[in-house]
């Protein structure tokens, strides 16, 4: 393991020192993530199927399932406000244990889910949706609806399937990170013809929902606004030195880019960290701090200081929302200041 941890990249100085030079390398640095996480985009796919709504006092909740890819299905909930839209558009991406889509948006049927999403403070689809957002909530694969068969029942709900698809997608060439990409870019594609959607696309991730966020961020430009929380840090400590679920991992992700360079792709969009300083998975405070600053650094060589935030909170793993959301709506509303 020590010999490997040798092979993956510490925090670096970045090779540009201008806004043309970064812009350059972001072009190029693209393109080798989106080859090492081999993301598909698929044309011709069948139509969204509308599985039903309920309607609460502050929002309506309508479960769907779209084609990601031929033959993939995603199912998602969408969190429509109360009252006249349209309305900003954002997606809401849980991490592992505490329940998928139904814990993000703040379904309470589920006493095991509900007590889980209270633990990490997960319901952050909910809240957007208080906040006015139109809010897709999905399954990402290998949870929820999507758990394989040896995952399913209502005793394994909390579950996931990562490991057994993470190699089954080595297999067959894939990556089961590029897989969740594809899948958030047919979310996408799906949350912004719809009329009730208008302005800039938001991502908010938890967990492993935050690694979903940067690297959907980085390849997808039309995602204005990213939150992500639990997960920033250097990854030779945080995920080589303590290594964590294989939907971390694609072969040479690691070694060719750290997260200040991922976070580097997305400037000068607005992106925010959230960092708890009792996280067991930040391998250290220090290890996410030098990422922020490094990040922080590519966003004053673009120009766009004002755009990245890192806030760190006292806690553990788990969404904070203390400061990120209210910034979310700003910058909804054209002020992300």
């Amino acid at each position: 393991m020590q010999k490997l941890c040798g092979a993956v990249k510490d925090v670096r100085k970045f090779p540009f020192t201008d806004a043309r030079q970064l812009e350059n390398w972001q072009e190029k640095a693209k393109k080798q993530l989106n080859r090492l996480l081999n993301v598909v985009r698929d044309k011709h796919l069948s139509p969204p199927v509308f599985n039903g709504r309920e309607i609460f006092k502050e929002h309506i909740r309508e479960h769907w399932s779209i084609e990601t890819e031929h033959g993939i299905c995603m199912p998602f909930y969408l969190l429509i406000p109360q009252g006249e839209g349209p309305f900003p558009p954002a997606i809401a991406v849980h991490g592992h244990g505490f329940g998928a889509k139904e814990g993000v948006a703040g379904c309470s049927e589920n006493p095991v889910i509900a007590a889980a999403a209270a633990e990490y403070n997960a319901g952050f689809g909910l809240e957007l949706v208080r906040r006015g957002f139109l809010t897709a909530v999905p399954d990402v694969r290998g949870f929820g609806e999507r758990r394989e068969k040896q995952h399913l029942g209502d005793e394994k709900v909390l579950e996931s399937s990562c490991n057994e698809l993470s190699l089954l997608a080595i297999g067959a060439g894939r990556m089961l990170a590029g897989m969740f990409v594809t899948d958030l870019m047919a979310l996408a594609d799906f949350l912004l013809v719809r009329e009730d959607a208008a302005g800039d696309l938001s991502c908010v991730g938890l967990s492993g929902g935050g690694l979903q966020t940067l690297l959907f961020s980085a390849l997808d430009e039309r995602v204005k606004n990213a939150v992500v929380s639990g997960f920033f840090y250097g990854a030779k400590k945080a995920l080589f030195e303590m290594p964590q679920c294989a939907c971390n991992y694609a072969p040479g992700l690691w070694s060719d880019f750290e997260m200040c360079d991922i976070a580097a792709m997305i400037a000068p969009r607005r992106l925010f960290i959230e960092t708890g300083d009792n996280d067991p998975l930040n391998g250290g405070l220090e290890n996410a701090l030098a990422e922020g600053r490094a990040a922080a650094e590519a966003y004053r060589i673009a120009g766009a200081e004002e755009n990245f935030r890192q806030q760190v909170y006292g806690g553990g793993h788990r969404f904070y929302g203390i400061d990120s959301l209210s910034w979310l709506e700003r910058a909804a509303k054209g002020n992300g200041k």
